[in-house]
């Protein structure tokens, strides 16, 4: 998964409700997957780095979700 990959820290991990929570660069990360009914999985990624959001760690996590889910296509 891209948070290991780059040795982020995970405080949560909740398969059955598709949540994720980590640390990573001192931002945290609050990952949620979800599927409803019949439209495609959707992933919400969340950063904050000090109460602050933290759009370019969101958006890099994001792109490397989305490469590695690309590979499994």
């Amino acid at each position: 998964m891209a948070l290991q990959e780059h040795d982020a820290v995970l405080n949560t991990e909740d398969k059955r409700n598709g949540i994720i929570k980590a640390m990573l660069d001192q931002s945290d990360i609050s990952i949620k997957i979800a599927k409803i009914e019949s439209r495609p999985t959707t992933i919400d990624i969340k950063s904050r780095r000090k109460g602050i959001p933290d759009l370019k760690t969101a958006d890099f996590l994001s792109e490397q979700i989305n490469a590695q889910l690309r590979q499994k296509l």
